[in-house]
């Protein structure tokens, strides 16, 4: 018996709710639970980075059809930049897995993170391979194959390829497709797990042709909304692509090409799968007859049929040991899964536990409540049993058991392992787990003197695991020059406050401490430590070690030694819509005063100033957009100077500022495309000439757009891609005044303190 109840264990992407999912209510989840056993497809989704898998389809094929979805994305998608705030890459990708899996757990789906870097734009193929190695790349994707089992996979459209970018899109399909081929190779025996086939595989396509597309505009019937409008709430968790995934909600049609398989006319994505073996046909009709009579018979009818499904299942599981091929196993302990799962929706069963802690460190105990649920029978006896105690690594109540009678209300204490991978701060520990979470499941076993009563019950308990105190540096980079801070984000999650003391000091930075007291009840503390220079430091890069107590360095950052002149006798404008603008730091770097006006701009906001800089995006991402462009405009025009970054364009918000400065479409640029900039006079020149050296080692890409030159008063390009001569900086004339327009990606490079990209922001707001 026991070994049938750890089934239900199985792969996480096979349980009805989603991995760590909360479960969904009465009859959405008996729905959800018959629509699951009708099909017992699994879809294997790879996306290039979050916020590229097409949410509409996933909901439509998750909730519409019953397939179980599993989305892998090969990279964080770290080098997107961010629609709310000046997050490092690292950080951002940090936080992307978390969006990432709010956004699948709302849709019943599951994601699995493959851990590649996001380089940003990569011009050649075999620059992307050695950065990600093809084995690797062969093997990671081998093993989540044969690891999922699935019997479709979708290639999702990389957005960057529609930006210039197609050289990860064309790396990724051929991967795929040469793993698909090894992953059903049994002699492949380099790679881990059995051999799987994967029967089917699609490619998204947007914009062009495709031979079969999903239903996400059918309503769903329980929700009464359709699957597209659903997908539009799950995207909501992507705070950080408010911009980019409502253009590609709208965008996306759920159209698909046939790469391998197809499914003949008709037959959609996942019709006709999966194949059900012969062996197993007995028990498939039991399943199907289940979901039949929990579809539309009385619940006693629906009870017996399906302890009868389960029986038919438990059996050919028992009978079948050692001699089922691994498709069998699948569908076997999937149905397993499946049925108990409608069994709980259909008696009305859940519960609901309260954790004392979410975040936990190795050998800390945490403590799991079960307070009165009326949800939960009163009668009868149960028992709960904690799988991954098995191996007595976590101990629970302070015994080794695993398996203990269970009646409500109910508390454990839980002690974690001695040694567990380290997930959290997700930016520093996280990325190359393969899930967010470390998972600790149980199954509650129900014994009912009426066996159609008896049930099991699976819950998942997520949880991020830490180092006793954690760090992260939030200014890795920093310039040496006055006032200039080292800004961290510490953290406790011992139970004994911490006391102890940050410090720096050698050849470069004079010794400097700080007295930090950590509890655990704090959370996350963010604090800075000021650099006091010593004299005669050398220009260039410079590796300081950070230390806290008397231990050996915690960590490093870089601290730059550059010249960088700038106009600092009036304050500069900052109008954004990101938190912590890499703009604003920038600045404070240059000693330039900067006011950021935060709040909706009124008539007279801009009068004070001679230089406003307007953020990458902020006429889009501000809620007062439309208003503050149109001031800008008028100011502009009577004799203001503007610094404009690069805008997503919408035509209702940006008006006739959008006609005077006229930004293309999205193109990225590789980063060490070379430029020419003028060197006889614009921004290029005064008060800091730039150098060649000055366009180097920049990371991510380039510029994000082009500029076309069509605005009114005339205009005047100073700087161009030397390879296709798209302009990427120009300055304006308006009425008075004048708009420094700019489309390099500069705010990626002020992030790691580039002095090239500093010198060109101070000549922008001193010109």
């Amino acid at each position: 018996m026991l070994a049938l109840l750890l089934t239900l264990i199985g792969a996480v992407h096979l349980t009805a709710a989603g991995a760590g999912s909360p479960a969904p209510a009465g009859a959405v989840a008996r729905w959800q639970a018959i629509r699951d056993l009708e099909s017992s497809a699994v879809v294997l989704v790879v996306a290039a980075e979050p916020g590229e898998e097409d949410l509409a389809s996933i909901a439509a094929l998750r909730m519409g059809e019953g397939a179980h979805v599993l989305v892998a994305f090969v990279t964080d998608g770290g080098a997107t930049p961010s629609d709310a705030d000046g997050d490092l890459p690292m950080q951002l990708a940090g936080r992307r897995r978390h969006e990432a899996d709010a956004a699948l757990r709302a849709l019943g789906g599951d994601v699995h993170f493959m851990g590649f870097p996001d380089y940003g734009f990569v011009a050649s193929r075999g620059g992307l391979e050695r950065l990600w190695s093809r084995d690797s790349l062969m093997r990671r994707f081998v093993t989540l194959i044969r690891g999922a089992r699935p019997d479709v996979l979708l290639i999702e459209h990389d957005f960057r390829a529609d930006q210039g970018d197609a050289v990860r899109q064309g790396l990724i399909r051929d991967m795929v497709l040469a793993a698909v081929t090894a992953a059903a190779d049994p002699g492949a025996r380099a790679m881990p797990g059995p051999a799987w086939p994967v029967l089917r595989v699609w490619e998204e396509t947007v914009g062009s042709g495709g031979s079969v597309s999903v239903p996400s505009d059918r309503v769903d019937p329980l929700m009464k909304k359709s699957y597209r409008e659903i997908a539009r709430e799950a995207a909501g968790a992507y705070s950080s692509l408010r911009l980019s995934t409502a253009a590609r909600l709208a965008e996306r049609r759920g159209v698909y090409r046939a790469l391998r398989g197809g499914g003949g006319a008709g037959a959609g994505i996942t019709g006709g799968l999966p194949v059900i073996p012969a062996g197993i046909r007995s028990a498939e009709t039991a399943v199907r007859q289940a979901a039949k009579a929990a579809a539309g018979g009385p619940e006693a009818q629906a009870l017996r049929s399906i302890e009868g499904a389960i029986a038919v299942v438990e059996h050919a599981i028992a009978e079948g040991k050692g001699r089922l091929t691994n498709v069998e196993k699948r569908l076997l302990i999937g149905w397993k899964q499946e049925l108990e799962s409608l069994r709980c929706t259909v008696l009305g069963v859940d519960i609901r536990f309260v954790l004392s802690d979410t975040l936990v460190a190795q050998r800390q105990q945490f403590t799991i409540r079960f307070p009165r649920d009326r949800r939960f029978p009163a009668g009868g006896t149960s028992e709960i049993i904690f799988p991954a105690a098995m191996d007595s690594t976590w101990l629970i109540n302070g015994s080794e058991g695993f398996q203990f009678s269970f009646a409500l209300p109910d508390t454990f204490n839980i002690l974690t392992p001695g040694e567990m991978p380290w997930n959290r701060p997700t930016s520093t520990y996280g990325s190359q787990s393969t899930t967010l979470n470390a998972s600790f499941p149980f199954v509650i076993a129900h014994k009912d003197a009426d066996p159609l009563r008896r049930f099991a019950l699976r819950r998942e308990i997520a949880l991020g695991v830490s180092p006793n105190q954690s760090i992260e540096f939030l200014t890795p980079f920093v310039r040496v020059t006055p006032g200039d801070r080292l800004v961290v984000r510490l953290q406790n999650v011992s139970r004994d406050t911490y006391r102890g003391t940050m410090s720096v000091g050698d050849s470069i930075v004079r010794p400097t401490a700080l007295r930090i007291a950590l509890n655990r009840s704090e959370g996350p503390v963010v604090d800075s430590l000021a650099l006091s220079w010593r004299d005669s430091v050398s220009a260039g890069d410079h590796v300081i070690a950070l230390r806290i107590g008397k231990g050996p360095p915690v960590g490093t950052f870089i601290a730059r030694k550059f010249d960088a002149t700038a106009d600092t006798s009036r304050p500069v404008c900052l109008i954004t819509g990101l938190r912590h603008s890499p703009i604003a730091a920038a600045l404070r770097r240059l000693h330039v005063a900067c006011v950021s006006l935060d709040e909706p701009l009124g008539d007279s906001s801009l009068a004070p100033f001679r230089t406003v800089i307007v953020d990458r995006d902020a006429i889009a991402l501000r809620e007062d957009g439309a208003h503050a462009a149109a001031l800008i405009e008028a100011w502009v025009r009577g004799g203001g100077h503007c610094v404009l970054l690069a805008q997503r364009w919408n035509a209702k918000k940006a008006g006739p500022l959008a006609q005077l400065v006229r930004f293309g479409p999205g193109r990225l640029f590789p980063p060490e495309g070379p430029v020419d900039a003028d060197s006889a006079a614009g921004p290029a020149v005064a008060p800091n000439r730039l150098r060649e050296g000055d366009w180097e080692g920049w990371i991510i890409s380039r510029a994000r757009a082009t500029l076309n030159l069509a605005g009114e008063g005339g205009a005047v390009a100073w700087c161009r891609d030397r390879a296709t001569g798209a302009v990427l900086g120009a300055t304006i004339a308006a009425g008075g005044g004048t708009i420094a327009a700019v489309t390099l990606d500069i705010s990626p490079q002020l992030q790691i303190v580039h002095p090239g990209a500093c010198r060109l922001l101070a000549n922008l707001v001193s010109h």
